[in-house]
């Protein structure tokens, strides 16, 4: 009997292991179904995201509080203007805020309602708490600029403009006039400077803008004077762009001043810049300015019998309408002497290479020196002339002399050195 019992409580062990071995433990069904349905709800979320702005409609089918899609609803129901599309609207955007509290999307579009309603003060807070959360927006900063701009608050007004302009340059055009606003403003210039010495990339069209659109370029010379001490100092196109708006205005003298403060400090400033050809030529308007023509090569070097550097031109031979070596001055009424230094080699041309000098505005002719051709060694010359009080300022500019197309035609090299301008004893 004791043998039969245990028999059959040993049979009924080893069946216990195979009928286990067919069910499934309760937790790992769960676990399988917590997975699934983790899975199903991430697939109708990305659904409902992919469709939010282009058809949100379906995108809330999905899920009820996608708070981009109940935006985009909101935007279209605002813009329709109705009383009741507005408060639609406005119940949309609440909806969505409540669904995700750190939405810009929703404060922006509850800051636009509150606009419309004429709800000025609570639009500006949303508005504020929409650009606290981007910077990248277009309305909501370009909001938050004109909002400073009427404000007067020039600094707010520069630092979102910069903003916008760092991720959306094609706006450049419609934020020129605020940031010309803030640049004519004695007071706002240090958060201009400070501004500019981060060189946004921004920087260089937004100074030839002012000095193109500016109503009085001058605001432009201390901000560029305090730039020199940054580690973003002015550029020579920001330098030259002050100083030939200030030339068309006729401002010559003050032109000049800017280019002497501007410029790192030379050794040598004089009446007539760089006339030994010995520093590199800078392009200003108060340094020489070559233009290479056709038919001839301007160049600047070592001349045998030239005490330093020469300009030479060789002409190529054929027809050229040459004046393409100039530099402005600015000198005070008096009497002047112009000298200088010339040699010829095979020059041949009608009438000659001459250098003249212009009287602005208007540019009449108040000095020329004798005509160049042939061959000649090295030999000085000098012209004295007289510069009136209405004379504001000169340009001196080597030409070609032709009074007809065919005198335009020239071959041969012509050099200059040691050109100085200096003022002559006042006679009674």
């Amino acid at each position: 009997m004791r043998a039969a019992d245990a028999g059959g409580a040993e049979a009924r062990l080893r069946r216990r292991p195979a009928a286990a071995a067919g069910r499934v433990p309760w937790r790992t069904a769960l676990l399988v179904l917590a997975a699934l349905w983790l899975a199903y709800r991430i697939a109708v979320g990305a659904v409902a995201d992919h469709f939010a702005a282009t058809n949100p409609e379906l995108a809330l089918s999905f899920v009820a509080d996608q708070p981009l899609a109940l935006v985009a609803l909101a935007e279209t129901r605002r813009t329709e203007g109705g009383a009741a599309d507005v408060a639609a609207a406005r119940a949309m955007a609440e909806r969505a805020l409540l669904a995700d509290p750190l939405s810009m999307q929703a404060l922006r579009t509850l800051a636009l309602i509150d606009s419309l309603t004429g709800e000025t003060d609570r639009a500006n807070a949303l508005m504020e708490a929409a650009g606290s959360r981007t910077g990248r927006d277009r309305l909501v900063q370009t909001w938050l600029l004109r909002r400073a701009a009427a404000e007067g608050d020039l600094s707010r007004m520069l630092t979102e403009a910069d903003k916008l302009l760092r991720v959306r340059l094609e706006q450049r055009a419609e934020l020129a006039p605020f940031l010309i606003q803030a640049m004519m403003e004695p007071e706002a210039r240090p958060a201009v400077v400070a501004m500019l010495a981060t060189a946004p990339p921004w920087r260089a069209w937004m100074v030839q803008r002012f000095v193109r659109d500016a109503p009085d370029v001058r605001p432009l010379k201390p901000i560029l004077l305090d730039l020199k001490a940054t580690a973003a100092p002015p550029t020579a196109a920001e330098m030259e762009g002050l100083q030939n708006r200030l030339i068309n205005d006729g401002a010559i003298a003050e032109a000049y001043i800017a280019w002497i403060q501007l410029t790192f400090p030379r050794e040598r400033i004089s009446s007539l810049n760089n006339g030994d050809f010995r520093d590199p030529i800078s392009g200003s308007p108060f340094d020489w300015r070559i233009v290479q023509p056709n038919g001839a090569q301007i160049s600047v070097r070592r001349a045998e019998g030239a005490s330093g550097q020469a300009l030479a031109v060789d002409f190529l031979g054929g027809r050229t309408r040459f004046s393409n070596v100039r530099q402005i001055m600015a000198l005070p009424p008096g009497k002047y002497t112009f000298s200088g230094r010339v040699s010829a080699e095979s020059l041949v041309t009608p009438r000659g290479m001459q250098w003249r000098l212009y009287c602005l505005p208007g540019m009449t002719v108040i000095a020329e020196t004798e005509r160049v051709r042939a061959s000649s060694p090295w030999k000085p010359f000098d012209v004295p002339f007289d510069v009136s009080p209405d004379c504001s300022g000169q340009v001196l500019r080597l030409e070609l002399s032709a009074r007809v197309p065919s005198e335009e035609n020239i071959t041969g090299r012509i050099l200059y050195t040691d050109l100085q301008v200096n003022r002559s004893a006042d006679v009674p």
